[in-house]
């Protein structure tokens, strides 16, 4: 065992990935008033090349994240919950030393349910979207109303950590539902 260093008593999550010939370690933790998700690169004997560096910082709290390599260096998604209790997701791309190289880029909106695939060169988040409806009869502040229908859809994710073309509607107007999964069958 080596130890990397101090991780923060508060760490809620830790993923640990290939990344070259090494790892990325990368664990959510408090920074202040803001959620965090730190990274730090680890050669291939478990030496930590540079110390811990902040991939995101955020006032909403982080309810999930992973970690993708690709050809590049890796792509972060996390998952932002917010007080209605459904998710705005996001992705950025570091390089092989861990550094950001990418802005934070939303791949999805109202998620109340994800899960991220990873397959041959691809990277795909399939979610379950509660999008509020505009009761027409008030219009204007507080013309929101809860979800009456879920969406489900698919968008790829490129390398740069962004939507790559628009996402695909499996499902619209299905009954609330909070869970999902799927799989890639004969390459599709």
């Amino acid at each position: 065992p080596r130890a990397l260093g101090i991780i923060p008593f508060e760490t809620r999550a830790l993923v640990v990935k290939p990344l070259g010939k090494g790892f990325i370690v990368c664990y959510t933790s408090p920074v202040g008033e803001n959620d965090a998700i730190l990274g730090v690169v680890l050669d291939e004997g478990g030496k930590a090349i540079a110390p811990a560096t902040e991939i995101v910082k955020t006032p909403s709290p982080i309810g999930w994240f992973e970690v993708v390599p690709n050809k590049t260096g890796v792509v972060a998604v996390w998952a932002e919950t917010t007080a209605s209790e459904n998710a705005s997701i996001f992705a950025v791309a570091m390089d092989t030393r861990g550094s950001v190289i990418s802005a934070p880029s939303r791949i999805g909106s109202h998620a109340v349910s994800w899960h991220l695939h990873e397959s041959d060169g691809a990277l795909v988040l399939g979610s379950i979207s509660a999008v509020p409806q505009l009761d027409a009869p008030k219009r204007g502040p507080g013309a929101l109303i809860a979800a009456t229908g879920h969406t489900i859809t698919l968008q790829q994710i490129d390398q740069e950590g962004r939507a790559a073309g628009a996402a695909v509607v499996v499902a619209n107007g299905r009954q609330p539902s909070r869970d999902l999964d799927f799989a890639e069958v004969g390459g599709h």
